[in-house]
């Protein structure tokens, strides 16, 4: 077995451990439970753990369910509303991340949702590039997404406390 690395191979290693450490070091990604509400739609419920978007930042609406042509949608994952205690009985508290999935096969603008989703908003992961984007970013601003990639956008609890 070769067990060195071309420089893709590399590259892929790399955006493997950054994943891998992502769900490791944030709670959001690691619940023991599903969302609070029922499974239509998400399982939104008056908790807010969770929060569907469409591409222009506006909540999803009935016609956007059941849309069978949308090929893109984005998801809040609220880290300040992990209803489940850990181990010790303690809450958990996390940071909140969107994630944005584009399966179209041109690129989309997604809208940031507005500001009691997140104040700011840092860029972790773009499935469609080689570096992400040091630039935080703030609600409302629009971010390009790749056709058929990911991005995730991180919000530090500290910054909504």
């Amino acid at each position: 077995v070769d067990w060195g690395l071309d420089e893709g191979e590399e590259a892929l290693l790399a955006f493997t451990q950054s994943i891998i450490r992502l769900r490791q070091e944030n709670p959001v990604f690691r619940r023991r439970r599903f969302f609070a509400g029922s499974a239509d739609h998400g399982g939104e419920s008056e908790l807010g753990d969770i929060a569907w978007f469409m591409p222009n930042g506006e909540h999803m609406d009935e016609p956007a369910w059941h849309n069978s042509l949308a090929k893109s949608v984005m998801v809040f994952l609220n880290g300040l509303a992990i209803p489940e205690p850990d181990r010790r009985g303690e809450r958990i508290v996390g940071d909140s991340f969107l994630v944005m999935f584009n399966a179209h096969s041109e690129s989309i603008t997604f809208t940031l949702p507005g500001e009691e989703y997140g104040r700011v908003w840092i860029p972790e992961v773009d499935t469609a590039a080689r570096e992400i984007s040091a630039e935080d970013l703030e609600p409302g601003w629009q971010v390009e997404v790749d056709a058929r990639s990911i991005v995730v956008l991180r919000n530090p609890r500290e910054s909504d406390l």
